[in-house]
């Protein structure tokens, strides 16, 4: 393996590794990026919306399938980026198979990089919001009596729109704040 073959493979490596790091320290920052992909993910249909709300009733899902997937992204748009830059510096020669392949594959390739960002920026929602309706939970809980508590566990399962999500995370809200109990400021796509 040459030289600039082994830079260019570690560079690649080092540049998705640093795009997944970046990705993990800016995304609480990015509520408005948030909102813009999931309404790319979901078309701005309701019944899309709705489906991440379902996904919400269902609880938590591993940490470490989030994290794969946003690592994944990452690195993938990482590798797409160094390609691509490769591509563009080689010298154009008519003989060069490698850089017509890469010109052809870097579309393809940087649409499976959106993609999975796509993906990763909706179950990262739907693994904060599940959170979210939980924290309020538990800060509602010494409020409600144990009757209360099952009912609101039982809303929280069938949960199968946005309105639906919005009126529980509300409701428990109301009874903390009534209660004289801080409530965390909650995003709500």
């Amino acid at each position: 393996m040459t030289k600039n073959k082994a830079l260019t493979i570690v560079g690649t490596v080092l540049l998705g590794a640093l795009g997944s790091g970046l990705w993990e320290f800016v995304r609480p920052a990015l509520t408005v990026f948030w909102s813009v992909a999931l309404t790319i993910v979901t078309l701005g249909l309701d019944a899309l919306r709705d489906d991440i709300y379902r996904d919400v009733a269902r609880g938590l899902e591993e940490k470490s399938a989030r994290l794969l997937l946003s690592s994944a992204a990452g690195v993938l748009l990482g590798l797409v980026l160094g390609f691509m830059t490769r591509a563009k510096l080689r010298k154009p020669d008519t003989g060069d198979a490698l850089r017509r392949i890469l010109d052809r594959a870097a579309p393809i390739m940087l649409m499976l990089a959106v993609m999975f960002s796509l993906m990763a920026a909706r179950q990262s929602y739907i693994t904060s919001s599940i959170a979210n309706l939980l924290q309020l939970e538990a800060i509602a809980a010494p409020f409600l009596t144990d009757q209360e508590r099952l009912f609101v566990r039982s809303r929280f399962a069938q949960i199968t729109t946005r309105a639906e999500y919005v009126a529980l995370t509300d409701e428990l809200k109301r009874v903390a704040l009534r209660h004289g109990q801080k409530v965390p400021r909650v995003f709500t796509f």
